[in-house]
């Protein structure tokens, strides 16, 4: 297949660069031409863009990803194949993954609170994802984005399982070092094998490593390469505890990931709210508390230059030897006019003549005492407030109880006649309302309002970080926006 780059798929997507290849697919920065955004597309390899059975999976579980709309869950744009290849398009994140974080620390620690960060925001979008049916089945640090803001992302859904299907859309694809031992024996996935791979994460964030490296004794014999000695110990081998790697972690800790690298999938915790709660009480804290952003420190190659102080100064320049001369008789004649200088003050033979001497100073008289008396002061006018303005928006009041799914404003939100950034404002809504939901398109969702003044009923609110909450399988999917009428 020819280079992808500056070329533009579809009339719509031009592939601007490169970013990185792995098992599945590559993948590239490109720009929406009608959404103008960047995006992240992966290109799937061509044995598998080949294979009707394996774009047919990937179709349906791209009508899943449609609707798995949530803080944590990078927005999900599509799935479209031309003639020569397939691609899936997501938000492009502008920063780091946990696995590169985690190698800039040369694998040392993180500190609690961050990994507590990191998995209160991943236990959010697996219990989501969950709850709709979805198991993610190839949690890693690789697949966890970190943007410029800090906000947290769980990316890359190529092979989940559906709750239409048992196995996941690629059998026992995975990564072998994060798999859970159902997983690996290709056997029925549950949520159980996500909450699994969250324990290899938080061992891994708490300790520097992970529990399985191929390495431990007992799996020599087990197999040739790396990955099948980490089968083998995921599949018959003790988890270490994690105390033995980092005495820091504390015992109530390590018992949490502990229980959640159970072997048996009915042993561990049941949901990832679970395992978030039995892990935070742990540390003595509450989950409600964390941050929702992790703050993330810069490497040495991204470190600020642009000011500091001296505190060495750097040595003066040796003197060359041709230019002693010029400056002896330099300095000669300028010693020279100094004593003349000097020595002539008042002397009439080399013309200076005398200096009158400076008058003595005399001081100022004492001024005149001040006036420390405070003049009595006109108040100000009385405060006139202004007449409450009539409000720019009204919506269901909250006596009214909704049935359908609702869209949550956690902050400030504009509503505007079409699905991007282009298309005019309708109004703007404060965080904290519920707006009923009666239409998504991506990430993209159509509610009902009532405008004063307007003749708008209805307008498009871009998710972001906002919250759907009700039956996400209800919300009529809206293939052309253009379509919708948004007044009567």
């Amino acid at each position: 297949m020819a280079s992808l780059i500056n070329q533009t798929l579809l009339s719509q997507f031009r592939v601007d660069s490169f970013v990185a290849s792995g098992g599945m697919g590559s993948v590239y920065r490109v720009w929406d031409l009608k959404r103008n955004v960047p995006l992240a597309m992966k290109v799937l390899h061509a044995e598998m863009a080949d294979d009707p059975s394996v774009f047919k999976h990937f179709k349906r579980e791209a009508n899943a990803l449609k609707k798995l709309a949530h803080p944590n869950i990078v927005p999900f744009y599509g799935l479209y194949q031309t003639v020569d290849l397939a691609f899936l398009l997501e938000r492009f994140i502008d920063g780091p993954s946990l696995k590169e974080i985690l190698r800039q620390k040369k694998n040392e620690p993180l500190p609690i609170s961050d990994a507590l960060v990191y998995l209160k925001a991943l236990c959010a979008a697996l219990g989501y994802a969950h709850v709709n049916g979805v198991v993610h089945c190839d949690v890693k640090p690789g697949n966890v984005m970190v943007d410029r803001g800090g906000n947290i992302y769980l990316t890359d859904f190529g092979i989940a399982r559906h709750a239409e299907s048992t196995t996941t859309t690629l059998g026992a694809a995975g990564t072998p070092a994060y798999m859970a031992p159902e997983q690996i024996l290709g056997k029925e996935v549950t949520p159980a094998a996500d909450i699994y791979a969250l324990g290899v994460m938080l061992f891994q964030m708490l300790t520097g490593q992970r529990p399985f490296r191929g390495t431990e004794v007992g799996t020599e014999k087990s197999g040739q390469t790396a990955n099948e000695r980490i089968r083998y110990g995921h599949l018959h081998l003790k988890p270490p505890d994690p105390r033995s790697v980092n005495e820091a972690v504390s015992g109530a800790i390590a018992q949490t990931i502990l229980k959640a690298l159970k072997k048996d999938p009915a042993e561990r915790y049941h949901s990832a709210s679970d395992f978030l709660a039995a892990v935070c009480e742990a540390a003595g804290v509450a989950a409600d508390e964390l941050p929702n952003q992790i703050v993330i420190f810069q490497s040495a190659d991204q470190q600020d230059y642009s000011s500091g102080k001296e505190i060495i100064a750097p040595p003066s320049p040796p003197k060359s030897p041709g230019n002693f001369v010029p400056w002896l008789l330099g300095g000669g004649v300028t010693l020279i006019l100094i004593v003349v200088l000097t020595l002539g003050r008042g002397n009439p033979l080399l013309g200076f003549p005398t200096q009158t001497p400076l008058p003595t100073y005399t001081p100022f008289p004492t001024a005149l005492p001040t006036d420390t008396s405070v003049p009595t002061q006109t108040p100000f006018p009385t405060y006139t407030p202004y007449p409450t303005p009539r409000p720019r928006f009204i919506y269901p009041p909250t006596s009214t109880k909704q049935s359908g799914p609702m869209l949550h404003l956690n902050y400030n939100s504009m509503c505007r006649v079409g699905p991007l950034g282009s298309y005019n404002d309708v109004t703007s809504f404060p965080a904290g309302v519920d707006l009923p939901i009666v239409g998504q398109y991506y990430v993209w969702y159509l509610v009902q309002v009532s405008v004063p003044g307007s003749k708008y009923t209805k307008c498009w609110i871009w998710l972001n970080l906002n919250t759907v909450q009700g039956n996400i399988s209800s919300i009529p999917q809206i293939d052309d926006p253009s379509t919708v009428r948004l007044y009567p």
